[in-house]
């Protein structure tokens, strides 16, 4: 993953990491999650000395400053695992989960943090954008829709809507 491709680059501008930072991530790593594919678990993560947590936010600093993710931290491990109740010789009877390695989680929380700061800051996303954006869901976007239908029909105005379901939209690679 390339984060920019020229020098002025909006990452570049994004705050260091700081220590404290990466420790509160490694801090919120569940015990009980299995590891990636680089075999650091979570509890081998909260007992790293300081020296080495200082250098996982010196190597997230350089994510960012030259745009380049590593590999290795992109590789994720796809296990299926069996829906409660379901027939095991189904195969849609299981859902795939994802083992990325703890330090790409670390580093994607940190990244996702300052973009979301960014988008936020300066007005990049659209009022009407609901989804993937901090204290919004669909809830609200309903909300909204039933507020505009209820003043169109409030001004004697006609009001249409086209929906589109996406049978399992969430489970699809766009």
């Amino acid at each position: 993953m390339r984060f920019r491709t020229e020098a002025n680059s909006v990452c570049k501008d994004f705050d260091p990491p700081l220590p404290s930072e990466v420790l509160d991530c490694i801090k919120s790593l569940r015990i009980n999650k299995a590891p990636g594919i680089d075999g650091i678990n979570n509890k081998m993560m909260k007992n790293l000395p300081l020296h080495t947590i200082l250098t996982i936010t010196t190597i997230i600093h350089k994510i960012m400053t030259l745009g380049h993710f590593p590999t290795r931290w992109k590789t994720a491990t796809v296990v299926p695992i069996l829906k409660p109740g379901k027939d095991p010789t189904d195969t849609t009877s299981y859902r795939p989960i994802s083992l990325l390695p703890s330090l790409s989680k670390i580093a994607e929380h940190l990244i996702l943090k300052r973009l979301n700061n960014y988008l936020k800051e300066n007005n990049v996303l659209c009022p009407e954008q609901f989804g993937f954006r901090e204290k919004l869901s669909t809830s609200h976007q309903l909300i909204r829709v039933v507020e505009y239908v209820t003043e169109g029909f409030a001004n004697k105005q006609k009001t249409g809507a086209v929906f589109l379901d996406i049978q399992k939209a969430f489970d699809r690679v766009w």
